[in-house]
């Protein structure tokens, strides 16, 4: 991924992942420039670390399951609750 950035082949380079282990390690890397992984505001403290350690390694947190996979109802309140965060986008699906 790296020499395919370097000879200018792709852009970016990111990581998905729901393994809590694998996401640190990804950051701790510092080959890619954002990870994605589970966080609404139901998730909790590990969760939130992530989030926090991307933030101080310039990495970009794209939030899947925003709305905690169909969980939450309150679109507003779980947006208001990623406005905390600046280095998260999140991904609004909807799953059945």
């Amino acid at each position: 991924m790296l020499e395919a950035r370097d000879k200018g082949l792709i852009k970016h380079i990111g990581i998905t992942t729901h393994n809590y282990s694998n996401a640190l390690e990804a950051i701790e890397t510092g080959a890619y420039e954002t990870l994605q992984f589970p966080f609404s505001y139901l998730t909790g403290v590990k969760e939130l670390d992530l989030v926090m350690k991307c933030k101080e390694s310039n990495m970009g947190f794209i939030a899947m399951k925003a709305m905690g996979g169909g969980l939450l109802k309150n679109s507003k309140a779980a947006y208001a609750y990623m406005l905390n965060y600046e280095n998260v986008l999140p991904i609004w699906g909807i799953q059945k």
